[in-house]
C-alpha cells in the first residue's frame, strides 16, 4: 500500500532519526543511512535559515556551511533548478578562492555550467537565492521555504521511500 509522505511527516521522521541532536554533521551522518529526501529537507532548511538570518557570510561562518552541498543536491532532486543554480554559485564563490571547505565533496565538473568570466558579489548571490523562491501573491515579499518545499515533498515521494 502506498503511503503519501507530507512535509510534516518528513519532519517527524527527521526528528526521530537525529535525536538526540548533537551537531549538524552528526545529524547528516545519521540521515545518510535513510532515503535521501530526509537529508535534503534537513539541509535545505538549515541553509535557508542561516541565509535568511544573517546572509551568506553567516552561513559560511557557521557549522551549517557543509550542509550547502546537500542542499544544492536536494534542490536538484526536487527539480528546483533556480535554487540549485544559486547554491552551486554560492559554493563556487568560496571554492574559487580555495575557501570552500568542501573540496572532497565537489566532484569533477561540478562548476562546468558557470561562465568563464563568472564574478558575482555576495549581494548578487543573495538576490539570486531569494529570487529562486518567487514572490508572494501580493509581490511584497519572497516566499519562504515552508511555502515552497511542502508541495515539492509531496511531488517527490520517491525520495523518502523506506526499503
Amino acid at each position: 500500500m502506498y503511503k503519501l509522505i507530507t512535509y510534516d511527516t518528513v519532519w517527524h521522521r527527521i526528528n526521530e532519526i537525529i535525536e538526540p541532536f548533537r551537531s549538524y554533521k552528526e545529524s547528516q551522518e545519521k540521515l545518510s543511512k535513510h532515503p535521501p529526501g530526509y537529508g535534503f529537507v534537513f539541509a535545505l532548511n538549515y541553509v535557508d535559515a542561516d541565509i535568511r538570518n544573517g546572509g551568506i557570510p553567516q552561513l559560511y561562518q557557521n557549522t551549517t556551511w557543509p550542509l550547502i552541498f546537500d542542499a544544492a543536491e536536494g534542490a536538484r532532486a526536487f527539480g528546483w533548478s533556480e535554487l540549485t543554480q544559486a547554491l552551486i554559485e554560492i559554493i563556487y564563490y568560496y571554492h574559487r578562492s580555495g575557501r570552500s571547505r568542501l573540496k572532497r565533496r565537489i566532484p569533477p565538473g561540478y562548476f562546468d555550467n558557470l561562465k568563464e568570466d563568472w564574478n558575482k558579489s555576495l549581494q548578487q548571490l543573495e538576490d539570486q537565492f531569494y529570487a529562486a523562491y518567487g514572490r508572494t501573491s501580493d509581490a511584497k515579499w519572497y516566499r519562504s521555504l515552508s511555502e515552497v518545499l511542502p508541495p515539492l515533498v509531496t511531488q517527490h515521494n520517491e525520495l523518502f521511500a523506506e526499503t
